[in-house]
């Protein structure tokens, strides 16, 4: 059986959206779904402090919670394109 492995870490909890104004980086990219995020104005947030940290943004929405294999190759696609750092 092969497996793939991508390392991350998960960032959550009180004050999680301003420590992103702390990253270093140059270019991001935002994944989102259908519009929750900025209904309850998280987006906006998250928009801001990348901005405040200098980021170049790409947003990729309306991605599925369990996302086609064609909607991942197309997210992919643009990452790649964009080259987020």
């Amino acid at each position: 059986m092969a497996s793939f492995i991508v390392p991350r870490e998960t960032y959550f909890g009180s004050g999680t959206i301003a420590q992103l104004g702390k990253m270093q980086g140059k270019k991001a990219t935002v994944v989102i779904g259908n519009g929750s995020i900025k209904q309850n104005g998280g987006f906006d947030r998250i928009m801001d402090q990348l901005g405040k940290a200098g980021f170049a943004i790409q947003v990729i929405e309306g991605v599925e919670c369990d996302p086609t294999i064609e909607t991942s190759l197309a997210g992919a696609k643009k990452m790649l394109e964009f080259g987020p750092t």
